[in-house]
């Protein structure tokens, strides 16, 4: 609950938000795969965030894309790479990027919005993320609950085999249902969703 407190209030506070998104800004500047709009500093407040006005299409209209001439498997590439970099090499992170957040230019680059909730990873944390998707990605389930436990993402005295057992039911429907809609570019709230849903049935489960 906490953690749950701490997460609304800062993503309530607009002046948070706003240097979240310059931040984001700077780390991207002048890329032709993503697009951050600039914050307005002298007209921002902690109740009031003026940004930059933005055109693209939302990432989730591919038929209006598809009719605009943007590449499916350019935006599956990019936004991968997008995701990539953010947590790998900037270490900061837009946490909510759901299809409402996300649009695209003409041209193919991802424009993002809304940046009250943000992340950031310890070392480990990044090496345990990196080994996930990979395992993730060669159907290795029982390494995947493994670094859930490692981890400590799940709680302490997990049996392995039970917790396989959770993922792999949501994993193979997510790998199934997605992989040919992979060039939605939304990399990490399709990966993120299953494994999601299976750790918070399981702890559910597990504690009652």
């Amino acid at each position: 609950m906490r953690e749950y407190e701490k997460t609304v209030c800062d993503e309530l506070d607009l002046q948070r938000e706003a240097a979240n998104a310059s931040k984001i800004r700077r780390n991207w500047q002048n890329s032709d795969m993503l697009y951050i709009p600039e914050v307005y500093w002298d007209w921002t407040r902690p109740t009031v965030m003026v940004m930059e006005r933005i055109y693209g299409t939302p990432v989730s209209d591919v038929e209006t894309l598809k009719a605009q001439g943007v590449s499916m498997k350019l935006l599956g590439e990019r936004g991968v790479e997008i995701f990539f970099t953010q947590v790998f090499r900037d270490n900061f992170f837009h946490a909510d990027m759901h299809p409402g957040n996300i649009f695209v230019e003409p041209s193919g680059r991802y424009i993002s919005i809304d940046f009250g909730i943000v992340g950031t990873l310890t070392t480990e944390d990044q090496r345990y993320l990196a080994e996930n998707l990979l395992a993730f990605f060669e159907r290795d389930y029982r390494r995947v609950a493994e670094l859930h436990v490692e981890s400590g993402w799940v709680p302490h005295g997990t049996r392995v085999d039970e917790f396989e057992s959770a993922i792999v039911p949501s994993a193979n429907r997510f790998l199934k249902s997605r992989w040919q809609r992979f060039h939605s570019g939304i990399f990490w709230c399709g990966y993120s969703k299953p494994l999601g849903v299976s750790i918070w049935k399981f702890n559910r489960s597990w504690c009652c």
